[in-house]
């Protein structure tokens, strides 16, 4: 007999196997269950587009699922899905990388400033480091010495070593700190010094009492002292101890011996 489907012929005998299994024409549901019912010649075009065929993420998150469900696993659960930084900071963020992108990278995330504890985002962070009222700045004197910048002002005024100081001779110079001992000691022009002839003090220059550690003549009297810049004077026309020249014959004599 024929076929009244594919006209195709068999034996009469054959014919439930013909409409159950070999009819290209007979009705079948879709193997993926979508509830389609279709002729068995079209099933292999329907599974290829049926939307509960398996198919994995076209993201590439290996994840296996039906067509029908891929259009919200894309959209809402994917780890590979791109979305906008929460912090609006204008990147497309992979979702699985999202948290290390808030917490570690984004330039909008907030960070705490390690001297004064405000929170500041990471992109404004450097112009709060420069005006952090707290923060770490390098003496202006260029002595070497960091500090928090409400010490700056007292260290400078009051510590720095190479902070400028008036003489303490008050010989109108100002000099470093640092300075300052090596030059009260041998460069100030009112420090006080000792003839180098070791004559004894006259009244003329008082300098107050004698300390116990002055030095003494032989004669038991102390040396003269005067200030630097009166030693050129000093033993050219007062020390009596000064070489100075014969009137007569040019040499230069010991003045004690001259008589």
């Amino acid at each position: 007999i024929q076929c009244r489907d594919c006209r195709i012929t068999y034996k009469l005998c054959d014919e439930y196997v013909h409409q159950s299994n070999d009819c290209t024409n007979r009705l079948v549901q879709c193997t993926y269950q979508c509830g389609e019912v279709m002729k068995y010649s079209k099933l292999k075009n329907h599974l290829k587009l049926c939307n509960r065929r398996i198919i994995t993420c076209p993201l590439h998150c290996e994840v296996s699922m039906t067509v029908s469900d891929s259009y919200d696993h894309i959209k809402n659960t994917c780890e590979h899905r791109k979305i906008s930084c929460p912090l609006k900071c204008t990147e497309l963020i992979m979702f699985k990388h999202l948290n290390d992108h808030v917490y570690n990278s984004c330039i909008n995330r907030n960070i705490r400033c390690n001297l004064c504890g405000t929170m500041n985002q990471w992109k404004d962070l450097k112009d709060h480091n420069k005006s952090c009222e707290f923060r770490i700045v390098e003496c202006d004197n260029k002595c070497g010495q960091k500090m928090n910048i409400k010490l700056l002002s007292t260290h400078m005024n009051e510590h720095c070593t190479n902070r400028f100081m008036k003489c303490k001779f008050n010989c109108l110079y100002k000099l470093r700190y640092c300075d300052m001992e090596n030059h009260c000691m041998n460069e100030c022009s009112n420090r006080i010094i000792t003839c180098p002839n070791l004559c004894p003090e006259t009244n003329t220059i008082p300098f107050g009492e004698t300390s116990s550690d002055a030095i003494i003549t032989f004669d038991g009297k102390p040396v003269t002292k005067l200030y630097a810049k009166q030693l050129d004077v000093h033993l050219k026309h007062a020390c009596p101890f000064r070489y100075t020249n014969c009137q007569l014959c040019s040499l230069s004599i010991y003045l004690p011996e001259l008589a």
